[in-house]
């Protein structure tokens, strides 16, 4: 799995607030949006 996939993943959770359950997410725009 590639930082890439994950900071897609992220996003998606990001509109389900859930970003904060996400490491990934945290590392990817989960903190800009």
């Amino acid at each position: 799995m590639s930082l890439a996939a994950g900071c897609r993943i992220g996003r998606m959770l990001i509109e389900k607030i859930e970003c904060r359950l996400v490491k990934v997410a945290r590392d990817c725009d989960c903190r800009l949006r």
